[in-house]
């Protein structure tokens, strides 16, 4: 297995900065009628992986297969009395709200409720307590009826989150893989992933149409891993889906062949190149040390005692290479003193031979300045982190075909790119200061990624924002979005302008919501997005795309 690949020609590197922009994006607000449900709260008493995944809950489900059939903006949210609403937002007929199911009310929730459309007419609901639910359209038009043809409890009464659907519709089967949290004892908690096959005995009439009253389903559920982190979908087709997980996993389902059950795509013999490394520092072993070392992000203040400012996001100073832009921390991340168990057993192992080397003493504990020689640069990562590719077939009863493992001191994953029909999934990773995005393919039972598009300094940019909820973007590679916890979206163009080749730089768009909280976010197409606030969706659209 070959390790990811930069393409340099990709790159640019004497990218200078990015452009704030202004009457670039037209905004458009729609009233709902009724509050949009609100998420779970992160409490502070959750353990990190579940409240990281409250943290990042996205409350809004983009539909593709309607946004090309339609040529609109279509997506999925549910409202407080637990109707499944549908936006379609149209440049030529504006936007259309409208209620297509009621579900059941709760007046206690174990986990978020998640929606996701699984093809052509077809969502599955799961109500976060255990039940699913299948929605069916009777046709593909914006004013088709939408009914539950099937609902069902599994594994019983557990919080459960839905992490994506597909509708094999030639076989009359939708396969739903959700993550079940799980209390192994009173201070760990892990996710368990299973698949959920339903099969229809009778196939769906001509045109689309429905009849529930000679359709009989069945259902079964296979166990496929136990995951220490909930993963994200990146691929989702008739026949495979690709998570990318972090942390631990444990396969419960079969392994086709296990020589590719864990594959690494690089040399552990080779430290990452760090800048350092280009400026002088040329000791393999220091190298090595530089590079089990985290690095704090930009922005971060320890205590975050004073906020970036939107007025603080762009340098006004333009004679300042960006390299020298970076803003410094108050304070070292904490494992910078307690270095993680690979770490130290990686000095431990190594401690005498640096002992006696002159440039080695005295060994001091690291810190911004002795290990970034000045400067600061935005992999803010755990350096013992783990994450992977899992391949997984779902026409062969859920079996793992490979784990392919990431190379996370060099390359930290930051999203998927955003679901569009007839576009290749994609990946965007950080990589020194830039984000680049790699594209996905399954090629004789293995992942493989070949980087198609970049970024310009999306990693220094991404680091710098300190309140982070969620973040996309279009998988063409024309723009990247990041939405904060409350108050502002940062959108970011990639442009191919010969006017911005030129100067090196690319437009930045800020989009201010007052003290509304964000609760969803979803790129549609090549210029719009739609935002879900407690009260309202917005329709963001570029113009200058």
């Amino acid at each position: 297995m070959m390790a990811m690949e930069v393409n340099h020609s990709l790159v640019d590197k004497d990218f200078d900065r990015y452009v704030l922009a202004a009457n670039g994006i037209a905004k458009h607000a729609i009233p709902l009628p009724v509050a949009a449900l609100m998420p779970l709260d992160a409490e502070q008493s959750l353990l990190k992986a579940k409240r990281i995944s409250r943290l990042n809950y996205n409350a809004l489900t983009v539909d593709p297969f309607l946004c090309q059939s339609l040529a609109a903006n279509v997506a999925y949210f549910v409202n407080g009395e637990y109707q499944l609403m549908q936006i379609i937002d149209c440049k030529i007929n504006g936007a259309k709200l409208t209620k297509i199911c009621n579900f059941p009310i709760l007046t206690t929730r174990l986990e978020n409720v998640s929606i996701h459309v699984a093809g052509k007419g077809m969502i599955v609901y799961s109500d976060g307590q255990g039940s699913l639910y299948y929605v069916k359209a009777d046709s593909i038009a914006s004013e088709a009826k939408w009914q539950i043809v099937y609902e069902c409890q599994p594994l019983g009464v557990v919080p459960l989150l839905l992490l994506n659907a597909v509708y094999d519709e030639e076989n009359h089967k939708i396969y739903a893989v959700g993550a079940e949290c799980v209390s192994t004892n009173e201070a760990n908690e892990l996710f368990r992933l299973h698949i959920f096959q339903v099969s229809s005995q009778m196939a769906l009439k001509s045109e689309n149409k429905v009849d529930t009253s000679s359709l009989e389903f069945e259902h079964k559920v296979t166990g496929l891993a136990e995951v220490s982190e909930l993963p994200i979908n990146i691929l989702c087709n008739k026949t495979d889906m690709v998570f990318l997980v972090k942390g631990e996993c444990h396969l419960l389902a079969p392994a086709k062949d296990r020589s590719f059950e864990s594959l690494d795509v690089f040399n552990k013999s080779m430290p990452i190149q760090r800048r350092q490394e280009k400026e002088g520092v040329n000791d393999p072993d220091m190298n090595m040390l530089y590079s089990m070392f985290p690095r704090a992000g930009i922005g971060y203040h320890g205590e975050n005692v004073r906020p970036t400012k939107t007025s603080e996001l762009a340098s006004l100073d333009l004679k300042i290479p960006l390299r020298d832009r970076f803003q410094k921390s108050s304070s070292s991340l904490s494992s910078f003193y307690t270095p993680h168990e690979g770490s130290s057993n990686f000095i431990k192992s190594n401690d005498h031979e640096r002992s006696n080397s002159p440039q080695n003493q005295p060994l001091k504990v690291p810190t911004t300045d002795t290990l970034l020689g000045g400067f600061e640069e935005c992999d803010s990562g755990d350096p013992d982190a783990k994450a992977h590719l899992l391949l997984v077939n779902l026409s062969s009863e859920a079996v793992v075909q490979q784990q392919r493992a990431i190379n996370c001191r060099e390359f930290q994953f930051l999203c998927p790119g955003a679901h569009v029909l007839d576009i290749p999934s994609t990946l965007l990773f950080r990589n020194d200061v830039h984000g680049l995005m790699y594209e996905l393919k399954i090629a004789s039972n293995q992942v493989v990624l070949n980087h198609v598009a970049t970024f310009p300094a999306f990693g220094f940019v991404q680091a710098s924002k300190q309140d982070t909820k969620l973040m996309s973007f279009h998988p063409a590679g024309s723009f990247a979005c990041i939405g904060e916890f409350t108050r502002r979206i940062f959108i970011y163009q990639n442009d191919d302008l010969e006017t911005e080749n030129k100067a090196h730089t690319c437009k930045q768009h800020i989009v201010e919501f007052g003290n509304q909280e964000l609760l969803g976010l979803q790129i549609t197409n090549n210029d719009t997005l739609l935002v879900l606030t407690p009260t309202t969706m917005y329709s963001l659209r570029l113009l200058l795309c």
